[in-house]
Order: C-alpha cells, then sequence, then structure tokens
C-alpha cells in the first residue's frame, strides 16, 4: 500500500479502519453503559439486603432482652402480701 503526502490521498485507505473503529467504540460504550446499569442495581440490592439485615438483628435483640426480662422476672422471689398469705396457708 502506497502512502501519500497529502491526507486527501490517504483517506481512501484508512476510511475502512476509521469506521470499525467507531464501531467498536460505540460498542464499547454500550457495554459501559449496560455494566453501569448492572453497578446500579447490586448496589441498591445490597443496600436492600443491608436494610433488611438491620431489621432483622433489631428484632433479635427485642427478643433477647424480653427473654433476658422474663428470666430475670423468674428467678426473683414472689413479693406482695398474696404470696405470704398463700404460703402461710398452705
Amino acid at each position: 500500500m502506497k502512502r501519500s503526502a497529502t491526507s486527501q490521498e490517504n483517506t481512501g485507505n484508512t476510511l475502512e479502519p476509521q469506521v470499525s473503529l467507531e464501531v467498536r467504540l460505540a460498542k464499547a460504550e454500550a457495554q459501559l453503559e449496560a455494566l453501569k446499569e448492572i453497578v446500579e442495581l447490586e448496589r441498591k440490592q445490597a443496600e436492600e439486603l443491608k436494610e433488611e439485615r438491620d431489621r432483622w438483628a433489631s428484632a433479635l435483640e427485642a427478643s433477647q432482652r424480653q427473654i433476658t426480662d422474663l428470666t430475670k422476672r423468674a428467678e426473683e422471689p414472689p413479693k406482695g402480701w398474696f404470696w405470704f398469705h398463700h404460703g402461710a396457708a398452705s
């Protein structure tokens, strides 16, 4: 292939590779945009999972507090006149 010093004479030789390069660039840009959308969807899903995890953790902590409170109450001796009177009658 013979190249000339002027760009006008060289345009015929480089037009096809230029189009191919533009097509490849357009495909790469489309793929990049698709990947950006996927990343954003994954980020949103991760946030939703974190929120759900936090809700479960809060529910677990509340249940644990209830269990601890009920356990402490069961270990304490009964208080009040009714329990004294009931024990004396037995």
